[in-house]
């Protein structure tokens, strides 16, 4: 009797060690814990640099107006900038200068002014079944925030940052370079 409460406790153990050892979270760790030995040998491979993947990560080779335009190579995104301004206050000075600056920089690309009476009327005819709830949001916010996926999901390119959380994009002068207050 021993023995066979001895030998389904082992056996138990051993069933229920095999399956916490085939979980997700042991396989995680065991992926964690073997990193330093296999790292050396794949290394090369995954950081990416100038001489490896003839990409400058840093972009000082490109200047401020670089461009694919002429290279023949299909973008990914549309050349498309939306900007956005919601209200009955005309935009501050600041943003109207970042705007042009943007649109400076990229001459070849389509611009687009979004205001409340081209962005209304796009919600009323492109998304109907979303019009009521765009109408009743309470604050301008809601609807630049809604209208921004609206516009991707119809036309593509980029969206500008609004004015408030540009100087945060500051970080980012690679990305977006020269197209914030």
């Amino acid at each position: 009797m021993i023995c066979n409460r001895a030998r389904l406790i082992v056996v138990g153990t051993l069933a229920l060690t095999l399956l916490w050892l085939s979980s997700s979270s042991l396989l995680r760790l065991y992926y964690l814990l073997r990193l330093p030995f296999v790292w050396k040998a794949s290394s090369a491979d995954a950081i990416i640099s100038q001489q490896h993947d003839d990409f400058d990560v840093t972009f000082a080779d490109y200047d401020a107006n670089y461009s694919t335009y002429a290279t023949g190579i299909r973008p990914y995104i549309p050349r498309r900038i939306h900007h956005i301004h919601l209200g009955s206050s005309s935009p501050p000075k600041n943003w109207l200068d970042a705007r042009a600056e943007c649109l400076k920089h990229h001459e070849f690309w389509e611009a687009h002014l979004w205001t409340d009476e081209n962005a209304d009327s796009f919600v009323r005819d492109n998304y109907p079944h979303l019009y009521e709830m765009w109408t009743r949001y309470p604050f301008n916010v809601q609807r630049v925030d809604a209208l921004r996926y609206m516009i991707l999901q119809k036309y593509g390119g980029i969206v500008s940052m609004p004015l408030l959380v540009a100087p945060a994009i500051k970080l980012f002068t690679m990305t977006i370079h020269r197209c914030h207050p």
